[in-house]
């Protein structure tokens, strides 16, 4: 339920963050990660909190029968 920064290459990327919405997505690099914090810290008390209420609800989609029926996919 937090506001995520995470780069391209992290493999929850597509099912925890919307870019520009809930997070950032970001290139592996120092500036990028820089950008990243500067945005989020300059942002307003609401919107950290629907930036955080948005990631609590991405994150609530995944249960364990999600999760087990994807990893039998994988398998």
């Amino acid at each position: 339920g937090l506001p995520i920064i995470a780069t391209e290459v992290c493999g929850a990327v597509p099912h925890f963050i919307i870019n520009n919405d809930n997070g950032y997505i970001i290139t592996a690099n120092q500036d990028s990660l820089k950008n990243a914090i500067e945005k989020i810290i300059s942002l307003d008390n609401d919107s950290l909190i629907e930036m955080s209420f948005k990631s609590r609800k991405l994150g609530n989609q995944i249960d364990l029968n999600k999760s087990i029926k994807s990893l039998m996919q994988i398998l």
